[in-house]
């Protein structure tokens, strides 16, 4: 299943119509359209945009594995073991970056400085060091 179908799908159970997720995004239908039948891609921060507006997860509606599918948060969830440690590190790791990612976004040059500086701190202490791993 590509990107396309997993998009319609999504908005099909999510009981949009293709108008309705076209005005929550604040683009046209026929925009909107494109995307589902894969005559265009939309860009990562649009992606995430539809993923919101569907109440969905990012990973749902991509092949790459770079999110969690909603499957795999739910099994990592219950504690099943079909979800390995190496992929549980995995998406523990993009999410992570994700948060921190949002939260820089919203700071002035003088948060991203102050932010840095604790970066820079928690690198010199062995516990959070990766390589203390």
């Amino acid at each position: 299943m590509n990107f396309s179908d997993r998009l319609r799908e999504a908005r099909k159970r999510s009981g949009l119509t293709q108008m309705q997720i076209a005005e929550k995004l604040g683009i046209t239908a026929q925009s909107y359209s494109q995307y589902e039948t894969g005559k265009r891609r939309p860009k990562a921060e649009t992606r995430k945009r539809i993923a919101d507006a569907l109440g969905v997860l990012p990973g749902d509606l991509l092949q790459d594995g770079l999110y969690p599918t909603s499957q795999e948060i739910d099994a990592m969830k219950r504690g099943a073991a079909s979800v390995t440690d190496e992929r549980r590190l995995e998406i523990e790791e993009k999410r992570l970056s994700n948060l921190i990612d949002r939260k820089k976004k919203m700071l002035n040059i003088s948060g991203k400085q102050r932010a840095a500086d604790y970066m820079d701190d928690l690198t010199k202490i062995p516990e959070y060091r990766k390589d203390a791993e």
